[in-house]
């Protein structure tokens, strides 16, 4: 993992899943250590090694109340994270009441291709007939290969659309500032991993030579 703690030292910015790969390293590498130790004494030598191993149990209990095991940021992260992903939810169902009062209308059923709607670019849209396009203002964010199909925005969505789509940015930022804030911590304690990361090598090539002459 020496790339991604030099990442975090230089303040770079880690994905949820590449710090939880991280700390499941730093997880794997106390459990060999606390295996020697464990022999209480049998291997004098691995014991040195592993008496050497530093403790970032501490690093994994913080970052493990912020971040899933899955790598995802937890809503109860910050309770902004928490507000603004409520928001983003309860934006997005109106908008999509919006449309569905508008797919479903008798003035614009009949003109389109189906019930569905869609998604283009992060914006939601009806199926509109190409043939039919009058009688659905709006914005076409994109037409079928055939060209029989037109992607259309309803004016009367656009507003509500954009409520979602700027909370849901403002929902990303947060994330992206939790996920800055965990990737400095482990930044901060980069010289103690690569100490953890290579004693454990070095229990790992004893061990494989001890089996090698064993065999």
């Amino acid at each position: 993992p020496r790339y991604l703690l030099r990442r975090a030292a230089i303040d770079g910015v880690l994905t949820g899943g590449e710090v939880v790969s991280v700390l499941q390293l730093l997880d794997s590498v106390w459990t060999a250590r606390n295996t020697v130790v464990s022999m209480k004494g049998q291997t004098p030598l691995l014991e040195e090694i592993a008496t050497e191993i530093p403790d970032l149990r501490d690093l994994s209990d913080k970052i493990f109340k912020l971040i899933s095991d899955r790598g995802e940021v937890l809503s109860s992260a910050t309770p902004k994270l928490a507000r603004l992903r409520a928001n983003v939810s309860k934006s997005f169902q109106r908008v999509m009441r919006a449309m569905e009062r508008i797919s479903t209308s008798k003035s614009v059923r009949p003109s389109l291709q189906s019930g569905a709607i869609a998604t283009r670019g992060e914006r939601l849209v009806l199926e509109v007939r190409a043939d039919a396009r009058d009688s659905v203002p709006g914005i076409v964010h994109d037409v079928s290969g055939s060209g029989s199909t037109l992607f259309v925005e309803p004016f009367k969505a656009v507003e509500l659309c954009n409520t979602w789509r700027e909370t849901a940015a403002e929902t990303q930022r947060e994330e992206e500032r939790i996920l800055r804030m965990i990737s400095r911590w482990i930044g901060d304690r980069e010289e103690e991993a690569i100490i953890a990361v290579e004693a454990v090598a070095a229990l790992d090539y004893i061990t494989a030579r001890a089996r090698l002459a064993a065999s």
